[in-house]
Protein backbone atom coordinates (compact mmCIF):
# COMPACT_ATOMS: atom_id res chain seq x y z
CA UNK A 1 0.00 0.00 0.00
CA UNK A 2 1.49 3.27 -1.07
CA UNK A 3 1.45 6.48 1.00
CA UNK A 4 0.26 9.27 -0.49
CA UNK A 5 1.74 12.73 1.38
CA UNK A 6 4.92 13.84 3.38
CA UNK A 7 7.06 11.23 5.22
CA UNK A 8 6.25 11.54 9.11
CA UNK A 9 9.48 12.87 10.96
CA UNK A 10 8.91 10.88 13.42
CA UNK A 11 11.55 11.67 16.23
CA UNK A 12 12.99 14.89 14.56
CA UNK A 13 9.55 16.30 16.22
CA UNK A 14 11.31 16.50 19.47
CA UNK A 15 13.52 19.35 18.08
CA UNK A 16 10.51 21.92 17.27
CA UNK A 17 9.47 21.73 21.00
CA UNK A 18 10.66 23.96 23.73
CA UNK A 19 12.79 22.47 26.48
CA UNK A 20 16.31 21.62 27.76
CA UNK A 21 18.39 19.50 25.30
CA UNK A 22 18.31 17.00 28.58
CA UNK A 23 14.44 16.97 28.28
CA UNK A 24 14.32 16.64 24.76
CA UNK A 25 17.16 13.42 24.59
CA UNK A 26 15.62 11.56 26.98
CA UNK A 27 12.01 12.04 24.76
CA UNK A 28 14.03 11.13 21.76
CA UNK A 29 15.06 7.81 23.21
CA UNK A 30 11.53 7.51 24.80
CA UNK A 31 9.55 7.63 21.47
CA UNK A 32 12.29 5.51 20.14
CA UNK A 33 11.99 2.45 22.02
CA UNK A 34 8.45 3.07 21.45
CA UNK A 35 8.22 2.69 18.02
CA UNK A 36 10.74 -0.18 18.27
CA UNK A 37 13.57 1.38 16.84
CA UNK A 38 15.64 0.92 20.01
CA UNK A 39 15.23 -2.21 22.64
CA UNK A 40 14.97 -0.83 26.79
CA UNK A 41 17.91 -1.86 27.44
CA UNK A 42 19.71 -0.34 24.50
CA UNK A 43 17.32 3.02 25.62
CA UNK A 44 18.38 2.26 28.90
CA UNK A 45 22.18 2.38 28.56
CA UNK A 46 21.74 5.62 26.01
CA UNK A 47 20.38 7.91 29.34
CA UNK A 48 22.78 6.24 31.26
CA UNK A 49 20.19 4.59 33.79
CA UNK A 50 18.93 1.64 34.71
CA UNK A 51 16.06 -0.32 33.10
CA UNK A 52 14.07 0.07 36.37
CA UNK A 53 14.93 3.71 36.21
CA UNK A 54 14.52 3.81 32.33
CA UNK A 55 10.64 2.60 33.08
CA UNK A 56 9.89 4.88 36.02
CA UNK A 57 11.04 8.21 33.40
CA UNK A 58 8.70 6.46 30.77
CA UNK A 59 6.04 6.13 32.48
CA UNK A 60 6.24 9.63 34.04
CA UNK A 61 6.52 11.30 30.25
CA UNK A 62 3.93 9.26 29.03
CA UNK A 63 1.37 10.42 31.76
CA UNK A 64 2.44 13.71 31.18
CA UNK A 65 1.77 13.60 27.55
CA UNK A 66 -1.94 11.69 28.40
CA UNK A 67 -2.37 14.81 31.27
CA UNK A 68 -1.97 17.38 28.67
CA UNK A 69 -4.62 16.00 25.93
CA UNK A 70 -7.12 15.47 28.38
CA UNK A 71 -10.45 17.67 26.85
CA UNK A 72 -10.43 21.26 28.17
CA UNK A 73 -13.07 23.50 27.99
CA UNK A 74 -13.41 25.70 25.18
CA UNK A 75 -12.14 29.20 24.62
CA UNK A 76 -10.02 31.17 26.42
CA UNK A 77 -8.70 30.57 30.04
CA UNK A 78 -10.10 33.04 32.81
CA UNK A 79 -8.14 35.41 34.59
CA UNK A 80 -6.97 34.92 37.78
CA UNK A 81 -9.14 37.71 40.23
CA UNK A 82 -6.80 39.16 42.46
CA UNK A 83 -9.41 40.34 44.33
CA UNK A 84 -7.88 44.26 43.84
CA UNK A 85 -9.05 46.73 41.40
CA UNK A 86 -7.28 49.91 40.75
CA UNK A 87 -8.91 53.54 41.43
CA UNK A 88 -10.31 53.64 38.01
CA UNK A 89 -11.65 50.85 37.99
CA UNK A 90 -13.44 51.12 41.53
CA UNK A 91 -14.71 54.74 40.53
CA UNK A 92 -15.95 53.02 37.31
CA UNK A 93 -17.67 50.07 39.43
CA UNK A 94 -19.19 52.78 41.64
CA UNK A 95 -20.69 54.69 38.91
CA UNK A 96 -22.10 51.90 37.27
CA UNK A 97 -24.03 50.55 40.80
CA UNK A 98 -25.25 54.03 41.48
CA UNK A 99 -26.55 53.95 38.18
CA UNK A 100 -28.39 50.58 38.47
CA UNK A 101 -29.87 52.14 41.58
CA UNK A 102 -31.04 55.18 40.10
CA UNK A 103 -32.83 53.33 36.93
CA UNK A 104 -34.36 50.49 39.68
CA UNK A 105 -35.52 54.02 41.20
CA UNK A 106 -37.03 55.18 38.39
CA UNK A 107 -38.59 51.53 37.56
CA UNK A 108 -40.42 51.72 40.85
CA UNK A 109 -41.54 54.89 40.35
CA UNK A 110 -42.83 54.70 37.24
CA UNK A 111 -45.07 51.32 38.17
CA UNK A 112 -46.07 53.25 41.42
CA UNK A 113 -46.78 56.58 40.23
CA UNK A 114 -47.27 56.58 36.44
CA UNK A 115 -48.95 59.84 36.61
CA UNK A 116 -45.35 61.71 37.48
CA UNK A 117 -43.58 59.59 34.33
CA UNK A 118 -42.50 62.25 31.82
CA UNK A 119 -41.06 61.36 28.20
CA UNK A 120 -38.95 63.68 26.62
CA UNK A 121 -40.54 66.11 28.62
CA UNK A 122 -43.81 66.18 28.11
CA UNK A 123 -45.75 64.81 31.27
CA UNK A 124 -48.12 61.61 30.22
CA UNK A 125 -51.83 61.94 31.91
CA UNK A 126 -53.07 59.01 34.03
CA UNK A 127 -54.40 56.01 32.26
CA UNK A 128 -57.95 56.66 31.23
CA UNK A 129 -58.21 60.50 30.36
CA UNK A 130 -57.67 62.35 27.57
CA UNK A 131 -55.58 65.63 28.49
CA UNK A 132 -57.75 68.48 29.54
CA UNK A 133 -60.95 66.21 29.51
CA UNK A 134 -63.13 64.29 32.00
CA UNK A 135 -63.83 60.69 31.39
CA UNK A 136 -67.79 60.25 30.63
CA UNK A 137 -69.68 57.35 31.60
CA UNK A 138 -71.07 55.38 28.95
CA UNK A 139 -74.14 56.41 27.09
CA UNK A 140 -73.86 59.65 28.43
CA UNK A 141 -73.57 62.86 25.95
CA UNK A 142 -70.95 65.11 27.76
CA UNK A 143 -68.49 66.03 25.59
Amino acid sequence: MMRVGRPGKGVGHVEKLSGSEYAKERLRVILEVTSGALSRKEGAERLGLSESSYRGIRDRGLQGAVTSLEPRPPGRPRKECTGELSEAEAQALFDLRAMIELSRLREEIALLMPELVCRDGVRIPPRGRVAGKRRTLRGSKRG
